[in-house]
């Protein structure tokens, strides 16, 4: 918007894929901030600083277990986040707090279980939390591994088209 009321629109920016500047600023490893944007059952989906949508599964919130993640989080809290997993053909963004914390001091790990009043969580527990899959629901427990398998790539792929509609709508 310039002062004398013109509207300027940059169509390039239109006419680019998203995902090729997203591919570069959210590389594996790489930390950034997400806001709570909706609570599900596996986890919290994230805006990132560049309008897309990510996945954090509940497993990567916190070392402890947490039963309803509604109680300790929130839409429209801020985490701090590193990516685990940049996948821009099917365009899906999975992002962890507990990577973020490995390489943190204490102090602030303290901050953030503070913050969002979760169970203590030490260096150690953080250092020895491998990353770990989604977790299956309690029904689900009892599947066999081939049905396991894919329920889990349904989930994955409903979140991916979640993703994908939001990406296009945003950018659309």
């Amino acid at each position: 918007m310039q002062n004398s009321g013109e509207f300027r629109l940059d169509i390039n920016r239109w006419k680019d894929n998203p995902w090729d500047s997203f591919e570069q600023f959210y590389q594996k490893g790489t930390d950034t901030e997400g806001v709570i944007n909706r609570i599900i059952e596996k986890g919290v989906i994230v805006e990132l600083p560049l309008g897309v949508d990510a996945f954090v599964p509940v497993s990567h919130l916190t070392t402890a277990q947490l039963k309803n993640i509604g109680e300790k989080f929130k839409n429209g809290d801020k985490l701090p986040l590193r990516v685990i997993e940049f996948d821009k053909e099917n365009k899906k963004i999975v992002l962890s707090v507990v990577e973020y914390l490995k390489d943190k001091e204490q102090k602030v790990i303290d901050d953030y279980v503070g913050k969002f009043k979760l169970p203590k969580m030490t260096m150690k527990d953080i250092a020895t939390v491998e990353g770990k899959p989604i977790e299956l629901a309690p029904e689900n427990a009892e599947m066999s591994k081939s049905r396991r398998r894919n329920s889990l790539f349904k989930q994955e792929n409903l979140l991916s088209i979640y993703l994908v509609v939001k990406t296009y709508s945003f950018w659309g």
